[in-house]
């Protein structure tokens, strides 16, 4: 795992497009499908496979809301957000619960 690590930040990427991306990674906040551009940072500087730079600050949770703010905050970002808002809040409420940081609280 130390290996791994040490050459994920060597070449700037994560661990799983080391292994060749075996796993759909999305973020366990909001949902985004991520990818090494917008993977969150530890502060070490090794990423954070588990959620996107947005959600993440390094050291903790970017935002501190409830699950029903982060269905708010996320909306204006999803292009059916801004067409169809009602099915975008039904679709986020239904994602959310599933994603580790909610399962966590």
């Amino acid at each position: 795992m130390e290996t791994l690590q040490a050459l994920s930040r060597l070449f700037g990427v994560s661990i799983n497009t080391l292994l060749g991306s075996p796993r759909t990674l999305v973020c366990q906040s909001c949902g985004m499908p991520l990818s090494d551009d917008i993977l969150a940072k530890n502060t070490d500087g090794s990423f954070n496979e588990q959620y996107c730079m947005w959600c993440w600050d390094g050291e903790g949770f970017a935002q501190d809301c409830t699950m029903e703010e982060m269905v708010e905050h996320c909306l204006p970002h999803m292009p059916l957000g801004r067409t169809d808002p009602e099915a975008c809040r039904a679709y986020m409420r239904s994602l959310l619960p599933t994603l580790g940081r909610w399962k966590e609280n």
